[in-house]
């Protein structure tokens, strides 16, 4: 139950955002600001380099004895145009590199887990200022040991939504994902950010994976984190955009085993 206000203060400060977002909607978002909105819409037809980085800690320590450590390496790549303009083709990659906490008499493990690739077909002629992609999603068993095992081999399907009005973008991913062992797992990732071009490229929101474990006992099935994550977009000589972002979530619903605030932080490359 301590937890709760991060439920409230989190909610508080989300609508707070929508707020403002709804009335400077017609706002200009200049070339820093649609640098950061291109970094941050998955349908962007872009090629570049993706990391997320989390630090998860707890339960109620901030010890290194309870962190577990997430670095996802993105690369993505676009097609455009196929077949002669009828929609583009976004390919993602995700490779893990975790750390996890000593367990027993063993220290620190470090290891690569299992990667997935994404496609994202986005269809042509949508001009309503929403875009809608979809495709399947591929796990392969690429974990450098057990201690990092994730899905190993499995599939489903991804279905992606993003749009926005003015410095407002708003969207999600939904995805899920059957893997060995009786993998099977939900995955949304809402995404809600406001752009300043007041600030060059800044930006404040919410983007975060809250996970849903099918297979998990009662009470163990979810991973929701609540908080705000904020960044900057720079636009280099060369027109590639360099994007950088830092984020504090409380996560009141988690597994035992799982921690109850997470750090993040993300520096990603746009080649032009």
């Amino acid at each position: 139950m301590k937890q709760i206000p991060w439920i409230y203060s989190g909610a508080i400060l989300l609508a707070a955002l929508l707020t403002i977002a709804e009335t400077r909607a017609e706002d200009g978002c200049d070339e820093a600001c649609q640098a950061a909105r291109k970094a941050q819409d998955p349908l962007s037809p872009i090629k570049g380099v993706l990391t997320d980085f989390t630090s998860a800690f707890g339960p109620k320590t901030w010890s290194n004895s309870t962190r577990a450590d997430n670095y996802q390496f993105q690369p993505v790549y676009s097609l455009e145009n196929l077949g002669g303009g009828e929609g583009n083709m976004i390919l993602r990659g995700i490779i893990p590199l975790n750390t996890i906490p000593p367990m027993g008499d063993r220290g620190r493990q470090t290891g690569i887990g299992d990667t997935i690739l994404q496609g994202f077909y986005v269809p042509p002629g949508q001009d309503s200022g929403f875009s809608i992609g979809y495709g399947p999603q591929i796990s392969m068993p690429t974990r450098s040991s057990k201690d990092f095992e994730g899905p190993g081999w499995g599939a489903g399907p991804v279905l992606v939504g993003f749009g926005g009005a003015g410095p407002l973008v708003y969207g999600g991913i939904v995805a899920h994902l059957w893997g060995q062992n009786g993998v099977s797992s939900s995955l949304l990732n809402p995404i809600v950010f406001y752009n300043w071009s007041l600030f060059g490229g800044s930006y404040i929101g919410y983007s975060n994976s809250i996970t849903y474990d099918w297979k998990a006992s009662s009470g163990n099935r979810w991973n929701a984190p609540l908080g705000l994550t904020a960044g900057k977009a720079f636009v280099l000589d060369n027109d590639s955009i360099l994007d950088v972002n830092f984020g504090f979530y409380a996560v009141p619903a988690r597994a035992d085993t799982a921690g109850d605030r997470q750090f993040k932080w993300a520096v990603s490359w746009i080649i032009p």
